[in-house]
């Protein structure tokens, strides 16, 4: 079972997720790392939270192997953001990433093993952070899933993470989740539509998709991402 997350970047979704954990979990389950001049200013400026001081544990890259680690950078701070966490990935850690779009995941992988990586979409979220203040209503929810075929047998990886977020507050599920509900529900017809086309296109998008029309037979998907200019016309 996972008792605890290390997170690396405290933008908007680390000072978001990493605040609901630690409210919920309590302190001391929640940790962010960094180094050099960022980490004396995170120590002595904290984060703010909808207007509350984040009780936030900002440490180095020094201590206990991470359980589940969080990257919540941007991705051209990616790289530097592996290289500070190297330290704390055990054989047991499991990665997630925060970031936009689809790469950042096989990035990952190459540099930690593929075997560590969960895919991760986060959506739904109205966060807005001007320097360490974050405002938002909207929490958004964490999509997890895997390849259609895992060669490194993730299942109990996946439902470990999902288990720790969910009992942490997150609102977290596997990515086709809402589509079977649906589906047994009657509907067969879905228009996926993402700005970044993680469902329509991505190796694990595409898994998925012909999975959920082997489990529900006469469902129709149609994807729709980057061809939205060519369907609806330029402005």
């Amino acid at each position: 079972m996972i008792e605890n997350v290390t997170i690396v970047g405290m933008g908007a979704l680390g000072i978001l997720y990493g605040d609901l954990m630690e409210r919920t979990l309590g302190p001391g389950h929640v940790r962010f790392i960094a180094e050099g001049e960022r980490l004396t200013r995170l120590q002595q400026e904290g984060a703010w939270c909808n207007g509350r001081k984040c009780d936030f544990t900002v440490t180095d890259n020094t201590g206990e192997e991470a359980e589940l680690l969080l990257f919540a950078v941007k991705m051209t701070a990616l790289d530097e953001a592996m290289e500070l966490a190297a330290p704390l990935v055990g054989e047991d850690t499991v990665i997630l990433s925060l970031l936009n779009g689809v790469t950042s995941e096989e990035h990952i992988g190459q540099t930690f093993g593929p075997g560590k990586i969960l895919y991760c979409v986060a959506q739904g979220m109205d966060a807005v952070r001007e320097d360490n203040r974050l405002a938002y209503t909207q929490a958004g929810k964490l999509y997890l899933g895997l390849p259609e075929e895992d060669y490194f047998d993730r299942g109990e990886k996946l439902d470990a993470v999902l288990e720790f977020l969910q009992r942490a507050g997150v609102p977290a599920e596997r990515e086709p989740g809402e589509i079977l509900h649906h589906a047994q529900n009657g509907c067969r017809a879905f228009v996926i539509l993402q700005p970044f086309g993680c469902l329509p296109n991505h190796v694990v998008g595409r898994g998925i998709a012909k999975r959920l029309k082997e489990l529900t037979m006469r469902t129709t998907f149609v994807r729709v991402s980057q061809q939205l200019n060519e369907i609806f016309g330029k402005s």
